[in-house]
């Protein structure tokens, strides 16, 4: 059984259903109101979606599908490869989902990103997958108590920081996963549970070295930055991320390049010295919207003084997303950039969603929505496929889902006793501007 509210998306803009929405979650614990609220969706195995009368109110004690959704153990095996721990696989489990609706804020993004998950719950529920899911808002001040209270046995997690850590705490405390599906926190340790399903920055520049050093000479290459101490940190880790392509120490260093912000506004000459040593690909490790101002003068700046040189240059996703930058910075610049999501509009399975979605909510999808249907369909089927161990079989999937494919390894925080202190997804395409739009780099 799949349980979830079936209300129709706002996704409009219109300010009293934002209300609504909001009000909708806020005000008393999920298990409650999703059960006493008469649109209640409930999916369950071989049945169709039907909306519910209204029903008594459960409480946390209250068994929600039938005698058969009591734990049971079983071995599994995986495609006839022997696994060295029996896995414990359950018929039923309890999801909850804390999204970070504020009525005060645009919440576009989770209701578009909830609107996926209600779809894949629809692809689970056709393919026999039984769970309950009850939905939280992360500015409820009884959070904590609430999800305490309910016992769920996993938690999609919000993209607040403070949130997430003390969720994440709570998760370690009781042996419960906890999946992050927006934010990435910079250092986790001993939390084997811990999924963090949007790559973390560290990937992001890996990315960016790995596909620079493999269409370009290392003396091709310079790392631009600002004389601070964050940028040089990054050019160490460029470097040694560098290194360990190339095969270890005796590797050609890149050359690193930094300027000052008057140079960019008010200098004559910034980059050409290095377009006449040779210099073609720019790295920028600058991903902070701090940084917008200074990217925009940086990029404004190659694009003046690169004349006939054919220049790329690499950086973080602002520089695709903000809105200084335009269409002469892409083309002019050959722009590459990495993304963690990326929707091919040409293939069928995408074409398909997008009838769907806008056939149930009267609205297009955007990114988010695509990123819902992902997560909720990798993550739920591994989890009532692996049980409560599922993560460390996260990287067996090769499988292609609307947006991108799944990269899920452990990772082991540095100094840490631990063998796996959590996982992280680190698929990552590289992007670049094709003349009308950004595609896949290969």
């Amino acid at each position: 059984m799949i349980s979830a509210p079936n209300h129709r998306l706002p996704l409009s803009g219109n300010k009293i259903y934002w209300i609504f929405i909001t009000l909708w979650i806020i005000g008393c614990t999920p298990a409650t109101k999703l059960q006493k609220d008469k649109t209640t969706v409930v999916v369950g195995e071989n049945k169709e979606i039907q909306d519910q009368p209204e029903t008594k109110p459960k409480t946390s004690q209250d068994t929600i599908s039938t005698p058969e959704s009591k734990p049971k153990e079983e071995v599994f095996e995986k495609e006839g490869k022997q696994i060295e721990n029996p896995v414990k696989k359950y018929s039923h489990f309890d999801l909850a989902v804390v999204l970070p609706f504020n009525d005060n804020e645009s919440n576009e993004r989770f209701l578009q990103y909830y609107g996926g998950m209600k779809l894949a719950a629809d692809e689970l529920q056709m393919e026999g997958y039984d769970l309950t899911v009850k939905v939280y808002s992360a500015d409820e001040a009884n959070l904590m108590n609430q999800l305490q209270t309910d016992g769920q046995q996993l938690i999609f997690a919000p993209s607040e920081e403070t949130t997430l850590k003390q969720i994440l705490e709570y998760g370690k405390s009781q042996n419960i996963p906890v999946v992050s599906p927006f934010f990435s926190l910079s250092t986790v340790e001993n939390a084997p549970n811990y999924v963090q399903l949007k790559p973390s920055l560290r990937s992001h520049f890996v990315s960016i070295i790995k596909h620079a050093l493999q269409q370009h000479s290392v003396e091709d290459i310079v790392l631009v930055g600002r004389n601070t101490k964050n940028d040089k940190a990054w050019f160490k880790f460029f470097q040694a991320t560098a290194a360990e392509i190339g095969g270890g120490e005796g590797v050609k260093a890149i050359k690193e390049f930094f300027v000052l912000d008057d140079s960019l506004a008010t200098g004559i000459n910034v980059f050409g010295e290095l377009m006449l040593q040779g210099k073609k690909v720019f790295i920028f490790p600058n991903y902070s919207y701090k940084d917008e101002l200074y990217l925009y003068n940086a990029m404004r700046r190659l694009l003046a003084e690169r004349g006939i040189h054919e220049i790329t240059v690499y950086g973080m996703p602002i520089l695709k997303d903000s809105e200084k930058m335009g269409f002469d910075f892409f083309s002019g610049l050959h722009i590459h950039v990495p993304a963690s999501r990326y929707i091919d509009n040409s293939r069928e399975e995408v074409k398909s969603f997008d009838r769907k979605f806008f056939d149930r909510y009267g609205a297009l999808p955007e990114g988010d929505a695509y990123e819902g249907f992902d997560h909720f369909l990798f993550i739920a089927r591994h989890l009532s496929q692996y049980g409560a161990d599922f993560a460390r079989y996260l990287s067996t999937d090769s499988g292609q889902y609307l947006q991108a494919k799944f990269d899920v390894r452990g990772v082991k925080s540095e100094g840490s006793p631990a063998e796996i202190d959590y996982f992280e997804n680190k698929h990552l395409d590289i992007l670049y501007f094709n003349g009308s739009r950004f595609v896949q780099a290969f």
